[in-house]
């Protein structure tokens, strides 16, 4: 709805909102509902008004209203809610729509099975994704294992040279320093 609020109408008195309706022709809509917070009969009296003044839509002594109605003239309508009850207060829902008269069609409603259908190629997809992610994560897991292992390899290999290296080295200078003898 173009205008929704909820308020406490006391005992006594009335409230008047205003709907502006800029075309003739066009649909206001709306419901009213009204609870007592006391306890007792919830009715209240509701009225629209015409631009001229003319009532439009009346409902009497009701705790709940609908109306659908085509304007006849452009301009403002005033919505007229009223308590008679001198001592009892209200709780009042109004809700009011001016034009939206689309309607729905056939064609706009689909059928269980289609949605079911459309529903089953949504999961058919996500599945064979996920298969795929997985399957692409596995080879993933194994490029990384075999990296791994070429790196440990790697580093054995490194490892036994580095020490072969130094343990030549080692004997070298030893050799040279017992030995003494310089060429």
């Amino acid at each position: 709805p173009s205008m929704m609020m909820t308020f406490t109408l006391k005992g006594s008195t009335a409230q008047e909102f205003t709907q502006d309706v800029e075309v003739a022709g066009q649909l206001l809509r709306g419901v009213l509902l009204s609870n007592s917070l006391a306890g007792d009969s919830a009715d209240v009296d509701f009225e629209i008004r015409d631009p001229e003044g003319n009532i439009f839509f009346e409902k009497r002594d009701a705790a709940e209203a609908m109306f659908y109605e085509k304007t006849r003239l452009a301009g403002e309508y005033r919505l007229l809610v009223t308590n008679k009850h001198w001592s009892d207060s209200q709780e009042v829902t109004l809700g009011v729509m001016v034009g939206g008269s689309k309607t729905l069609k056939t064609e706009h409603i689909t059928d269980v099975q289609e949605q079911i259908d459309v529903l089953d190629t949504i999961l058919r997809d996500t599945q064979a994704e996920s298969t795929y992610l997985w399957i692409r994560q596995k080879n993933h897991l194994g490029v990384v294992q075999s990296m791994h292992s070429r790196v440990l390899w790697f580093f054995l290999f490194d490892f036994v040279a580095l020490t072969v290296a130094a343990w030549f080295q080692v004997y070298y200078v030893k050799s040279l320093l017992m030995d003494r003898t310089f060429i």
